[in-house]
């Protein structure tokens, strides 16, 4: 089923009546684009790949068949943008920047607007653990989703803090269970 309404080019349409409507196109009315699926029943674009080799996924037609980014994709509401699942001891993802001295970049994170919202999040795999958490408003915690302060560390576990110039030489912070505060040094503390 479905009527001719994308120009010339390719096109192959479902003849189900009783389910969503879908059309395949490719090369559009003067071979603007290279391909897009078309949801006849709801009207929308769900995926377009633009004759620059960008790819749009998700969101308004506008978005889905003019993508900005290489691969650009726009959540539902309620759902993760993008999921990936992984493999028994395989990292799920890896980005890698490029190799040129001085202009090889890793990833821009663009989120956050206040401290209601989460610009950065590592939980464990069960997601009942926090790891790592970024506020809206720039605070971090490690171990918590709520942090107070800048940097804010939450853990049971003592000393929760540890900095060190290599393995022999270092420096703890450990907050008690009744509050009192231990500091440790491999040498002696000097402030200046």
């Amino acid at each position: 089923s479905g009527a001719n309404t994308h120009g010339t080019g390719l096109q192959l349409y479902n003849s189900h009546t009783t389910i969503q409507d879908w059309a395949i196109i490719g090369g559009g009315a003067n071979w603007d684009y290279t391909f897009r699926i078309y949801d006849q029943t709801d009207a929308m674009y769900r995926f377009a790949i633009d004759t620059d080799g960008k790819i749009g996924i998700g969101g308004t037609n506008a978005q889905v068949t003019d993508p900005a980014h290489t691969l650009d994709i726009r959540s539902a509401s309620g759902v993760e943008g993008l999921h990936v699942s992984g493999a028994a001891n395989q990292y799920v993802a890896a980005f890698v920047g490029d190799f040129t001295t001085n202009q090889s970049w890793g990833p821009l994170v663009k989120a956050g607007t206040s401290s209601s919202d989460g610009a950065f999040r590592v939980q464990n795999q069960a997601g009942s653990s926090e790891y790592f958490f970024v506020r809206g408003d720039g605070n971090v915690g490690i171990g918590t989703a709520a942090p107070s302060n800048k940097l804010h560390v939450l853990s049971t576990t003592t000393p929760q803090a540890r900095v060190a110039y290599d393995g022999t030489y270092y420096m703890t912070t450990e907050v008690s269970s009744a509050g009192s505060t231990t500091w440790t040094n491999q040498k002696s503390f000097r402030f200046t």
